[in-house]
Protein backbone atom coordinates (compact mmCIF):
# COMPACT_ATOMS: atom_id res chain seq x y z
CA UNK A 1 0.00 0.00 0.00
CA UNK A 2 1.72 3.63 -0.84
CA UNK A 3 1.75 6.04 1.57
CA UNK A 4 -0.94 9.22 0.87
CA UNK A 5 -1.81 12.31 2.83
CA UNK A 6 -5.77 11.37 2.65
CA UNK A 7 -6.68 14.56 4.66
CA UNK A 8 -4.41 16.88 3.08
CA UNK A 9 -6.10 15.05 -0.49
CA UNK A 10 -9.85 15.81 0.73
CA UNK A 11 -9.12 19.38 1.41
CA UNK A 12 -7.79 19.86 -1.76
CA UNK A 13 -10.28 18.74 -3.60
CA UNK A 14 -12.87 20.65 -1.20
CA UNK A 15 -11.46 23.73 -2.26
CA UNK A 16 -11.29 23.16 -5.97
CA UNK A 17 -15.04 21.78 -6.05
CA UNK A 18 -17.79 25.00 -6.06
CA UNK A 19 -20.54 22.47 -5.73
CA UNK A 20 -19.92 21.67 -2.05
CA UNK A 21 -22.06 22.41 0.41
CA UNK A 22 -20.70 21.33 3.83
CA UNK A 23 -23.52 23.18 5.66
CA UNK A 24 -26.62 20.91 4.91
CA UNK A 25 -27.53 17.61 3.93
CA UNK A 26 -28.00 15.58 0.85
CA UNK A 27 -31.44 16.59 -0.82
CA UNK A 28 -33.56 13.91 -2.81
CA UNK A 29 -33.79 16.35 -5.23
CA UNK A 30 -29.92 16.93 -5.34
CA UNK A 31 -29.91 13.19 -5.63
CA UNK A 32 -32.50 13.52 -8.95
CA UNK A 33 -30.57 16.74 -10.39
CA UNK A 34 -27.36 14.93 -9.71
CA UNK A 35 -28.76 11.85 -12.54
CA UNK A 36 -30.41 14.27 -14.70
CA UNK A 37 -27.23 16.33 -15.03
CA UNK A 38 -24.88 13.43 -15.44
CA UNK A 39 -26.64 11.50 -17.96
CA UNK A 40 -24.58 12.18 -21.24
CA UNK A 41 -21.17 12.61 -18.75
CA UNK A 42 -21.37 9.11 -16.73
CA UNK A 43 -22.29 7.30 -20.29
CA UNK A 44 -19.19 8.94 -22.18
CA UNK A 45 -17.15 8.88 -18.85
CA UNK A 46 -17.64 5.41 -18.07
CA UNK A 47 -20.49 3.54 -20.00
CA UNK A 48 -23.79 2.80 -21.06
CA UNK A 49 -25.07 1.42 -17.25
CA UNK A 50 -23.56 3.29 -14.20
CA UNK A 51 -22.34 0.84 -12.39
CA UNK A 52 -18.95 -0.65 -12.09
CA UNK A 53 -16.94 -3.22 -14.03
CA UNK A 54 -15.84 -6.85 -12.81
CA UNK A 55 -12.62 -7.01 -13.91
CA UNK A 56 -11.38 -11.09 -13.52
CA UNK A 57 -8.35 -10.34 -15.46
CA UNK A 58 -7.32 -7.04 -16.15
CA UNK A 59 -7.76 -6.58 -20.03
CA UNK A 60 -11.08 -6.46 -20.07
CA UNK A 61 -13.39 -3.87 -21.79
CA UNK A 62 -15.86 -1.54 -19.59
CA UNK A 63 -18.37 -3.31 -21.25
CA UNK A 64 -17.41 -6.48 -21.03
CA UNK A 65 -16.48 -5.67 -17.31
CA UNK A 66 -19.64 -4.49 -16.75
CA UNK A 67 -21.40 -7.44 -17.89
CA UNK A 68 -19.52 -9.90 -15.62
CA UNK A 69 -20.47 -8.37 -12.56
CA UNK A 70 -24.40 -8.61 -13.45
CA UNK A 71 -23.31 -12.08 -14.07
CA UNK A 72 -21.49 -13.00 -11.31
CA UNK A 73 -24.14 -10.88 -8.66
CA UNK A 74 -26.68 -12.38 -10.68
CA UNK A 75 -25.24 -15.88 -10.25
CA UNK A 76 -24.85 -15.69 -6.27
CA UNK A 77 -28.34 -14.47 -6.26
CA UNK A 78 -30.19 -17.93 -7.61
CA UNK A 79 -32.73 -16.51 -9.59
CA UNK A 80 -35.39 -18.32 -10.57
CA UNK A 81 -36.61 -18.06 -14.20
CA UNK A 82 -39.83 -16.31 -14.29
CA UNK A 83 -38.73 -13.86 -11.09
CA UNK A 84 -40.82 -11.45 -10.56
CA UNK A 85 -38.46 -7.89 -9.52
CA UNK A 86 -37.79 -4.82 -8.40
CA UNK A 87 -34.75 -3.07 -9.42
CA UNK A 88 -34.59 0.02 -6.97
CA UNK A 89 -31.89 2.55 -8.68
CA UNK A 90 -32.43 1.07 -12.64
CA UNK A 91 -30.74 3.71 -14.04
CA UNK A 92 -30.52 3.38 -17.66
CA UNK A 93 -31.97 -0.05 -18.02
CA UNK A 94 -29.07 -2.01 -18.55
CA UNK A 95 -30.17 -4.65 -15.58
CA UNK A 96 -33.50 -5.28 -16.53
CA UNK A 97 -32.89 -5.34 -20.04
CA UNK A 98 -29.82 -8.40 -18.95
CA UNK A 99 -32.69 -9.86 -16.16
CA UNK A 100 -35.51 -10.09 -18.40
CA UNK A 101 -33.07 -12.05 -22.01
CA UNK A 102 -31.52 -13.82 -19.09
CA UNK A 103 -34.20 -15.40 -17.16
CA UNK A 104 -36.65 -14.18 -18.79
CA UNK A 105 -38.00 -11.97 -15.49
CA UNK A 106 -40.28 -9.66 -15.25
CA UNK A 107 -38.75 -6.56 -14.23
CA UNK A 108 -39.96 -3.13 -12.49
CA UNK A 109 -37.50 -0.22 -12.33
CA UNK A 110 -37.49 2.53 -10.29
CA UNK A 111 -35.00 5.85 -10.22
CA UNK A 112 -35.24 9.52 -9.06
CA UNK A 113 -34.20 10.85 -12.46
CA UNK A 114 -37.11 11.79 -15.24
CA UNK A 115 -33.72 11.41 -17.87
CA UNK A 116 -32.65 8.19 -16.62
CA UNK A 117 -36.06 7.04 -16.83
CA UNK A 118 -36.53 8.45 -20.43
CA UNK A 119 -34.03 6.70 -22.11
CA UNK A 120 -34.40 3.55 -19.87
CA UNK A 121 -37.49 3.04 -21.70
CA UNK A 122 -36.42 3.78 -25.20
CA UNK A 123 -33.56 1.34 -25.07
CA UNK A 124 -36.53 -1.17 -23.02
CA UNK A 125 -38.47 -0.38 -26.42
CA UNK A 126 -35.37 -1.12 -28.74
CA UNK A 127 -34.67 -4.16 -26.70
CA UNK A 128 -38.80 -5.40 -27.54
CA UNK A 129 -39.12 -6.50 -23.78
CA UNK A 130 -41.99 -3.71 -23.25
CA UNK A 131 -44.31 -6.30 -22.15
CA UNK A 132 -42.19 -7.53 -19.04
CA UNK A 133 -40.25 -4.65 -18.12
CA UNK A 134 -41.72 -0.86 -16.48
CA UNK A 135 -39.74 2.09 -15.24
CA UNK A 136 -41.54 3.89 -12.41
CA UNK A 137 -40.07 7.96 -11.42
CA UNK A 138 -40.44 7.95 -7.62
CA UNK A 139 -38.54 8.14 -4.65
CA UNK A 140 -38.60 4.24 -3.26
CA UNK A 141 -38.47 6.08 0.47
CA UNK A 142 -41.78 7.73 0.00
CA UNK A 143 -43.29 5.16 -2.10
CA UNK A 144 -45.66 2.73 -0.73
CA UNK A 145 -44.54 -1.00 -2.18
CA UNK A 146 -47.65 -3.40 -2.10
CA UNK A 147 -46.48 -5.80 -5.07
CA UNK A 148 -44.84 -9.19 -3.97
CA UNK A 149 -41.38 -9.73 -5.34
CA UNK A 150 -39.01 -13.07 -5.99
CA UNK A 151 -36.29 -10.75 -6.22
CA UNK A 152 -34.94 -7.13 -5.11
CA UNK A 153 -32.20 -5.78 -6.59
CA UNK A 154 -29.96 -2.60 -5.48
CA UNK A 155 -27.08 -2.04 -7.50
CA UNK A 156 -25.05 0.84 -6.31
CA UNK A 157 -28.43 3.06 -5.27
CA UNK A 158 -28.30 2.25 -1.45
CA UNK A 159 -25.55 4.77 -1.09
CA UNK A 160 -28.10 7.43 -1.99
CA UNK A 161 -31.28 6.04 0.31
CA UNK A 162 -31.29 8.73 3.45
CA UNK A 163 -32.89 6.27 5.84
CA UNK A 164 -31.24 3.30 4.56
CA UNK A 165 -32.53 0.74 8.03
CA UNK A 166 -35.89 2.31 7.02
CA UNK A 167 -36.21 1.78 3.73
CA UNK A 168 -34.27 -2.08 4.03
CA UNK A 169 -37.28 -3.14 6.26
CA UNK A 170 -39.86 -1.49 4.00
CA UNK A 171 -38.87 -2.98 0.59
CA UNK A 172 -37.91 -6.47 2.66
CA UNK A 173 -41.67 -6.49 3.70
CA UNK A 174 -42.29 -7.10 0.06
CA UNK A 175 -40.25 -10.47 -0.85
CA UNK A 176 -42.33 -13.59 -0.61
CA UNK A 177 -40.76 -16.81 0.92
CA UNK A 178 -37.47 -17.57 -0.50
CA UNK A 179 -37.20 -14.23 -2.04
CA UNK A 180 -33.41 -12.36 -2.49
CA UNK A 181 -32.74 -9.32 -1.61
CA UNK A 182 -29.44 -8.10 -3.67
CA UNK A 183 -27.46 -5.18 -2.65
CA UNK A 184 -24.07 -4.00 -4.44
CA UNK A 185 -22.71 -1.08 -2.58
CA UNK A 186 -19.69 1.25 -1.76
CA UNK A 187 -19.41 0.16 1.79
CA UNK A 188 -17.25 2.26 4.44
CA UNK A 189 -17.54 4.09 7.84
CA UNK A 190 -19.04 7.83 7.41
CA UNK A 191 -15.58 9.00 9.46
CA UNK A 192 -12.76 11.08 8.42
CA UNK A 193 -12.77 14.19 5.77
CA UNK A 194 -12.24 12.18 2.79
CA UNK A 195 -14.98 9.51 3.41
CA UNK A 196 -17.93 13.08 4.33
CA UNK A 197 -16.13 15.09 1.01
CA UNK A 198 -16.70 11.76 -1.19
CA UNK A 199 -20.51 10.98 -0.08
CA UNK A 200 -20.78 15.20 -1.24
CA UNK A 201 -19.27 14.70 -3.99
CA UNK A 202 -21.49 11.78 -5.07
CA UNK A 203 -24.76 13.21 -3.51
CA UNK A 204 -24.75 10.41 -1.02
CA UNK A 205 -26.29 11.30 2.52
CA UNK A 206 -23.73 9.12 3.94
CA UNK A 207 -21.75 5.47 3.22
CA UNK A 208 -21.74 2.42 5.95
CA UNK A 209 -20.46 -0.36 6.70
CA UNK A 210 -21.04 -3.89 4.99
CA UNK A 211 -21.84 -5.16 8.71
CA UNK A 212 -24.58 -1.94 9.09
CA UNK A 213 -26.09 -3.48 6.30
CA UNK A 214 -26.15 -7.05 7.01
CA UNK A 215 -27.71 -6.17 10.52
CA UNK A 216 -30.41 -3.62 9.02
CA UNK A 217 -31.09 -6.64 6.72
CA UNK A 218 -31.07 -9.55 9.67
CA UNK A 219 -33.55 -6.87 11.22
CA UNK A 220 -35.68 -6.74 8.38
CA UNK A 221 -35.97 -10.79 8.55
CA UNK A 222 -33.31 -11.99 5.99
CA UNK A 223 -30.75 -14.41 6.69
CA UNK A 224 -27.64 -13.53 4.91
CA UNK A 225 -26.22 -15.91 2.25
CA UNK A 226 -23.43 -14.17 0.37
CA UNK A 227 -21.58 -11.07 1.74
CA UNK A 228 -18.60 -10.51 -0.21
CA UNK A 229 -15.57 -7.94 -1.09
CA UNK A 230 -15.47 -7.26 -4.92
CA UNK A 231 -12.94 -4.18 -3.76
CA UNK A 232 -9.68 -4.97 -6.33
CA UNK A 233 -11.79 -6.36 -8.77
CA UNK A 234 -13.71 -3.31 -9.67
CA UNK A 235 -11.07 -0.85 -8.97
CA UNK A 236 -9.75 -0.57 -12.80
CA UNK A 237 -13.36 1.29 -13.16
CA UNK A 238 -11.89 4.43 -11.69
CA UNK A 239 -8.69 4.54 -13.47
CA UNK A 240 -10.33 4.02 -16.60
CA UNK A 241 -12.52 7.15 -15.75
CA UNK A 242 -9.50 9.07 -14.77
CA UNK A 243 -7.79 8.50 -18.10
CA UNK A 244 -11.31 9.73 -19.99
CA UNK A 245 -11.37 12.71 -17.63
CA UNK A 246 -8.17 14.13 -17.89
CA UNK A 247 -8.72 14.11 -21.85
CA UNK A 248 -11.45 17.23 -21.25
CA UNK A 249 -9.22 18.75 -18.98
CA UNK A 250 -9.03 22.16 -20.03
CA UNK A 251 -13.19 21.67 -20.56
CA UNK A 252 -13.64 21.21 -16.72
CA UNK A 253 -14.00 25.00 -15.72
CA UNK A 254 -17.19 25.41 -17.95
CA UNK A 255 -18.97 22.54 -17.10
CA UNK A 256 -21.63 22.12 -14.87
CA UNK A 257 -20.78 21.99 -11.02
CA UNK A 258 -22.50 18.64 -10.47
CA UNK A 259 -20.01 17.43 -13.31
CA UNK A 260 -16.87 19.12 -11.79
CA UNK A 261 -18.18 17.06 -8.84
CA UNK A 262 -17.97 13.96 -10.49
CA UNK A 263 -14.09 14.48 -11.67
CA UNK A 264 -13.29 15.50 -8.05
CA UNK A 265 -14.52 12.62 -6.92
CA UNK A 266 -12.80 10.55 -8.86
CA UNK A 267 -9.06 10.94 -6.95
CA UNK A 268 -10.80 10.30 -3.91
CA UNK A 269 -12.73 6.88 -4.69
CA UNK A 270 -9.57 5.37 -6.03
CA UNK A 271 -7.30 6.32 -3.00
CA UNK A 272 -10.35 5.11 -0.54
CA UNK A 273 -10.58 1.95 -2.29
CA UNK A 274 -6.79 1.72 -2.07
CA UNK A 275 -6.46 2.20 1.64
CA UNK A 276 -9.11 0.45 2.92
CA UNK A 277 -11.74 3.31 3.65
CA UNK A 278 -14.13 1.88 1.71
CA UNK A 279 -14.85 -1.54 -0.20
CA UNK A 280 -16.96 -2.90 -2.63
CA UNK A 281 -19.29 -4.91 -1.27
CA UNK A 282 -22.23 -7.48 -2.30
CA UNK A 283 -24.57 -8.91 -0.01
CA UNK A 284 -27.12 -11.12 -0.53
CA UNK A 285 -29.61 -11.80 2.05
CA UNK A 286 -32.94 -14.59 1.59
CA UNK A 287 -36.57 -14.15 3.21
CA UNK A 288 -37.06 -17.57 4.91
Amino acid sequence: MRDVDLATLAVDVTCRSPAIDASGPISTRQVQRHYDVMSLPYRIFWGNDLHHGLFLTGRESPRRAQRQLLEYCSSLSWIPTGAKVLDVGCGYGGTIIYLVRKFGCSVEGLTLSPKQARIARQKIARAGIANRAKVHVCDVERTELDTKYDLIWMMESSEHLHDKAGCIAKIARVLGPGGKFVISAWTGAQSGPLMRDLARLTVCPGFQTAQEYEAQMEAAGLTIKISEDLTPNVLPTWEICRRRVARVRLLWRVLPLEIQDFIHAIPLVSEAYRCGLMSYMIIVGEKI
